[in-house]
């Protein structure tokens, strides 16, 4: 029932809404149809999409958050350099070998070699979007921790970058934590230490400072070797 479905259903024949939701399926088999364009729909859903985004941006400047994240999986593809220097900080890329790529792209749903390569002819490739990229998640691994290595860095450097806002949003979000009289009593324990809570997302008292002091003491230390 969004804006988009009503145009998009009219501008290529035999696609419908189902519910109120366009049918993916007829849709794709309409792009590759002779004489369809993709630019056709990209015209129809991207100034819907650049409203919706710009609105999201301002709300979160309001709510006084100090990142904001927008997921563009084709943003080489339909943003000019200009405007992505204008609007973004920082381009994150999030990248897997072609092979593991491939496989992970025909594990799903109604996907074949046909529609792959259909839709990686209309991207950009992926060296460029590497040599575009201020950031890249290596994701061809066989669990999601190294890749959650390589987030953590990534936003330790923006905070360091952007540490006003960073400490501005930071001291705004914090909350103290229960007085030491406020402790529940060890209770059949004895006193004895029965569990150790390690806090690296801000969860129960600002990290990121005391880590990235630390890196700065790391790196003067260092240099002076």
């Amino acid at each position: 029932n969004g804006p988009a479905v009503a145009p998009v259903c009219a501008a290529f024949p035999g696609v419908e809404a189902t519910d109120g939701s366009i049918d993916r399926a007829k849709l794709s088999a309409a792009l590759r149809q002779p004489g369809a364009s993709i630019e056709t729909l990209n015209k129809i859903v991207h100034p819907l999409v650049t409203a919706d985004r710009d609105a999201f941006v301002l709300r979160a400047a309001a709510d006084g958050e100090w990142l904001v994240v927008l997921d563009i999986p084709l943003l080489l593809e339909t943003m000019d350099a200009t405007t992505r220097y204008r609007l973004l900080d920082a381009i994150v890329v999030v990248s897997a070998p072609a092979d593991i790529q491939r496989a992970r792209v025909l594990a799903r749903p109604g996907m074949t070699a046909d529609k792959f390569e259909f839709i990686l002819s209309k991207q950009v490739p992926d060296a460029d979007k590497r040599a575009a990229a201020g950031f890249i998640i290596e994701t061809g691994h066989e669990s999601f921790a190294p890749a959650r290595a390589q987030l953590a860095r990534c936003l330790q450097s923006l905070a360091e970058t952007h540490r006003d806002a960073f400490l501005a949003w930071r001291d705004s979000a914090a909350t103290p934590g229960p007085a030491v009289a406020d402790a529940p009593p060890a209770g059949d324990a004895g006193g004895c230490v029965v569990g150790v809570s390690v806090d690296l997302d801000d969860t129960l008292w600002p990290t990121m400072p005391p880590l990235i002091e630390a890196q700065k003491a790391r790196d003067a230390a260092l240099a002076e070797l």
